[in-house]
């Protein structure tokens, strides 16, 4: 995985300035930490929203040791945030509108993020042509570093408490991986179809004729009648709408990227391969429309 996808480009001429940099860092992770979890604290994920609380803080005080770094160099406060790559901001934003905020999700991303982050300091240590600034940017680097690592051992223990919680059972042939996803297609379709004929889609016509399109071919893929339209409870947020139509189609992701990842046939790889394809194909126009 190429964790920034391009050379930021930039150089640090500064002390002020790579504090600058550390402070946007620290006030974005603080920021990321805290709305993520208030988002599980929400779905009952009681223990990482704990943690996240716990990570949230520890950014804030990184932050302000940033910007007591900036004061003691006598430098003014900045104008504006200081712009980071936008990698560092973006997998974030994807991973706060998933149907499936699990623990184990969130905290991968945490680990990728301080990737991201050592990479970046490492990036502007190696264009430093101040001493100083190269040393203090190493040890920045060296610190995001100690960070994932110790986030990778939340990580493994959210790990093994998700696969004691849903024990695997990976598809190895063709055959397989339709009556795997059978059950996940017969639960897309009732969703789209319950969210075609609810009122809050019901005055968007091409919304409605999208997801009941959807219902009704996921229907057929499953094996099942299409369903009946039975709109969701009435005072569903928006946000809510969302996420029930895109949690079956994300868990069915899932599934078919498993499938690829342990196929020992081509024929089970490009089954894999094409029920993903069609998956995010789905996820992107349900996302479209709602």
């Amino acid at each position: 995985m190429t964790l920034l996808h391009r050379d930021p480009d930039t150089v640090v001429r500064s002390l002020a300035e790579l504090a600058d940099v550390a402070l946007a860092l620290e006030t974005q992770a603080q920021r990321r930490y805290d709305e993520l979890a208030r988002i599980l604290a929400q779905r009952g994920e009681s223990t990482v929203a704990s943690l996240l609380r716990e990570l949230a803080a520890a950014a804030g005080g990184h932050a302000a040791q940033a910007s007591g770094w900036r004061a003691q160099l006598g430098a003014e406060p900045p104008a504006r945030s200081r712009a980071l790559p936008s990698e560092i901001a973006d997998a974030w934003d994807e991973l706060a509108r998933s149907a499936l905020l699990t623990p184990l999700r969130v905290l991968a991303q945490a680990v990728t993020g301080e990737r991201r982050v050592f990479v970046y300091y490492s990036y502007l240590a190696a264009r430093a042509v101040d001493p100083a600034v190269r040393q203090a940017a190493e040890r920045l680097a060296g610190e995001a570093l100690r960070r994932a690592a110790q986030l990778r051992r939340h990580r493994r223990e959210a790990w093994r408490r998700e696969r004691r919680s849903h024990p695997p059972a990976p598809a190895t042939t063709p055959e397989e991986l339709v009556r795997q996803a059978a059950p996940l297609l017969a639960e897309a379709a009732a969703a789209h179809a319950a969210l075609a004929a609810a009122p809050s889609t019901g005055g968007d016509v091409a919304a409605a004729d999208l997801l009941q399109d959807l219902a009704q071919a996921e229907a057929r893929e499953a094996g099942v009648p299409a369903p009946e339209p039975v709109p969701p409870p009435r005072g569903l947020s928006a946000a809510e709408r969302r996420r029930r139509a895109l949690m079956p189609l994300e868990r069915l992701s899932e599934l078919y990227e498993a499938a690829a990842e342990r196929a020992s046939s081509e024929a089970m790889l490009a089954a894999a391969q094409a029920g993903l394809e069609l998956t995010v194909a789905r996820l992107r126009r349900v996302a479209s429309v709602l």
